[in-house]
């Protein structure tokens, strides 16, 4: 029978908790999005994500370093973070164009420029760059 190295994943919510002295909320929301002292930091285990296959290789213990093998599309699990930045790529295609709700005219030309820089936001939100095959 053929040896495989699976490589699993699940989300582990890591947070701290801090008050910050400060002008505003959005300053101190800044602040704490700023700030690299995790020593406080706690898990959260309650609220992990899925498991889900990140990596397949032929081999005993063949990570990164073995041949790939695809893995089934069944394991893919969601990437709650992924989803998330695709979501607002979404919503913000949806907002850019309420004309569609409207059965008003769309210009197609203004469509395709929009579409031309949409593009570049999907996908970085889909962390893959131009010319990228998957």
């Amino acid at each position: 029978m053929p040896l495989f190295t699976i490589e699993t994943t699940y989300d582990l919510p890591v947070y701290v908790q801090r008050t910050y002295h400060a002008p505003d909320v959005a300053t101190a929301c800044q602040m704490a999005i700023d700030e690299e002292n995790w020593e406080s930091a706690k898990k959260d285990y309650d609220s992990c994500g899925p498991t889900r296959v990140t990596g397949i290789w032929k081999g005993r213990d063949a990570a990164y370093s073995g041949p790939v093998v695809s893995i089934p599309e069944e394991f893919f699990g969601v990437n709650p973070f992924l989803a998330d930045k695709l979501l607002s790529v979404v919503v913000a295609a949806i907002d850019a164009w309420p004309q569609f709700d409207a059965d008003e005219e769309v210009s197609g030309a203004d469509l395709v420029d929009w579409f031309a820089q949409w593009r570049t936001s999907a996908m970085a939100a889909a962390g893959r760059s131009a010319g990228s095959v998957s």
